[in-house]
């Protein structure tokens, strides 16, 4: 079981999910990041045999949303770059199990 912890929540996800937080890749944080200058990220990415997660983690219960973009667009640009980032993990050669993780 893999447990992953986003702000004061934490995840559980079952033997034979690949769970990992996709915002903490070094490939994220270190390639991706520095040549698509502003891309987001979603926070956790989860990989079982037939299906794929992309979990963007909110909480509101103690702060209001105060951001001015829509929840809805915010989701879609962060699932737009994690997707392009992804795409490149998986041929990357840097950290071979975020790039099999990735493909």
């Amino acid at each position: 079981m893999t447990v992953i912890v986003e702000g004061s929540l934490r995840f559980s996800f079952p033997t034979g999910y690949e769970a990992s937080k996709y915002d903490d890749w070094s490939f994220y944080r270190n390639q991706f990041q520095s040549v698509a200058n502003g891309c987001k990220a979603i926070d956790i990415l989860c990989v079982s045999d037939n299906a794929t997660w992309l979990v963007e983690v909110k909480d509101y219960r103690l702060h209001r949303r105060t951001k001015v973009i829509d929840l809805e667009d915010e989701l879609a640009i962060k699932i737009r770059d994690t997707l392009a980032g992804l795409a490149s993990a998986a041929k990357s050669e840097i950290d071979e199990d975020q790039s099999k993780l990735a493909r």
